[in-house]
C-alpha cells in the first residue's frame, strides 16, 4: 500500500515509521527543512517500545511531490490543512484523504477540497514525540479508530487496518468515529488546558483532587457540548 503522511511532525513521522516498518511503501510530506535534511542525510531515527531504529523513508516537501498513492494519511494541525491540501491538489482528484487530527470540524475542512465519500476521519492516542530534525520517539499503546466520514464501510477501510496493524499499531474500524473524536477533544480540554495554564504534568494534575475535580468538570462540559451536536459522547 502506497502512503502519503502529509504533515511529517511528531506524530506523522511515528506513523509513517511504523507504517513503514509494517511493510506499506511510506513517503513523508513536510516543510520543516532541518527535519528533511536530517532524515535525508542519516534516516529517520524512531524510539519505539520495541526499540530504537534508523529508517531510510523518502521525505520531500509536498509541492515536489509527483507519485500516485493509495491514501494520503493528513497529520497538519488544523489550522495548516486548508494550505496543506493545496499544496497537493493535482493528487486530491482521485486519492483518499485519512485524518487522525486532533480537534473538531476536520471533515468540513477538508470537504473544501474533495468529495465526502473520499474522506476518512479518525482518532489515535497513539503518543509521539519530536525530539530533533530526524529524531521521534513513542512509548505506549499505538490505539487508533477511524471510519469513512459518510458512514459507508468501504474495502479501503480494511486495508488501512491491517496496514497499521502489521505496524503495530491497535487499529480499529468504528462506526462511530465522531462520539471517540470528541471524547478525544474533551480529554484534551481538560488535560491541555489545565497543564498550560498550571504550569503541571498530567501527573500533577491527577495527585490533585482540586485538579481532578476540575479536570473532570472541563471534560463534562465538553461532552455536554458534543451531545448537545447530536454525538452521543461518554464521560
Amino acid at each position: 500500500m502506497k502512503i502519503v503522511v502529509l504533515g511529517a511532525g511528531a506524530m506523522g513521522s511515528v506513523f509513517g515509521a511504523r507504517l513503514h516498518l509494517g511493510g506499506a511503501e511510506v513517503t513523508l510530506l513536510d516543510v520543516n527543512e532541518a527535519h528533511i535534511a536530517a532524515v535525508r542525510e542519516t534516516g529517520l531515527s524512531v524510539a519505539l517500545d520495541e526499540g530504537t531504529q534508523v529508517l531510510d523513508i523518502p521525505i520531500m516537501r509536498p509541492e515536489v511531490f509527483e507519485d500516485p498513492a493509495d491514501l494520503i494519511l493528513l497529520f497538519t494541525k488544523i489550522f495548516h490543512t486548508d494550505a496543506a491540501l493545496q499544496t497537493i491538489r493535482r493528487h486530491l482528484n482521485s486519492t483518499p484523504v485519512l485524518s487522525l487530527q486532533n480537534g473538531i470540524g476536520n471533515v468540513e475542512r477538508i470537504a473544501r477540497h474533495l468529495p465526502m465519500e473520499r474522506i476518512l476521519i479518525g482518532m489515535t492516542m497513539t503518543p509521539a514525540e519530536f525530539i530533533a530534525p530526524g529524531k521521534v520517539a513513542s512509548y505506549g499503546p499505538a490505539t487508533t479508530q477511524f471510519h469513512a466520514a459518510d458512514g459507508q464501510h468501504r474495502q479501503l477501510l480494511d486495508d488501512i487496518a491491517a496496514a497499521m496493524r502489521a505496524g503495530g499499531i491497535d487499529a480499529a474500524i468504528d462506526p462511530d468515529i465522531q462520539a471517540a473524536i470528541w471524547e478525544k477533544a474533551a480529554f484534551n480540554c481538560a488535560m491541555n488546558g489545565l497543564c498550560a495554564l498550571s504550569n503541571a504534568t498530567p501527573g500533577s494534575i491527577g495527585a490533585s483532587e482540586a485538579g481532578r475535580t476540575l479536570a473532570f468538570e472541563v471534560a463534562d462540559e465538553a461532552v455536554s457540548v458534543a451531545r448537545a451536536s447530536g454525538v452521543a459522547a461518554d464521560p
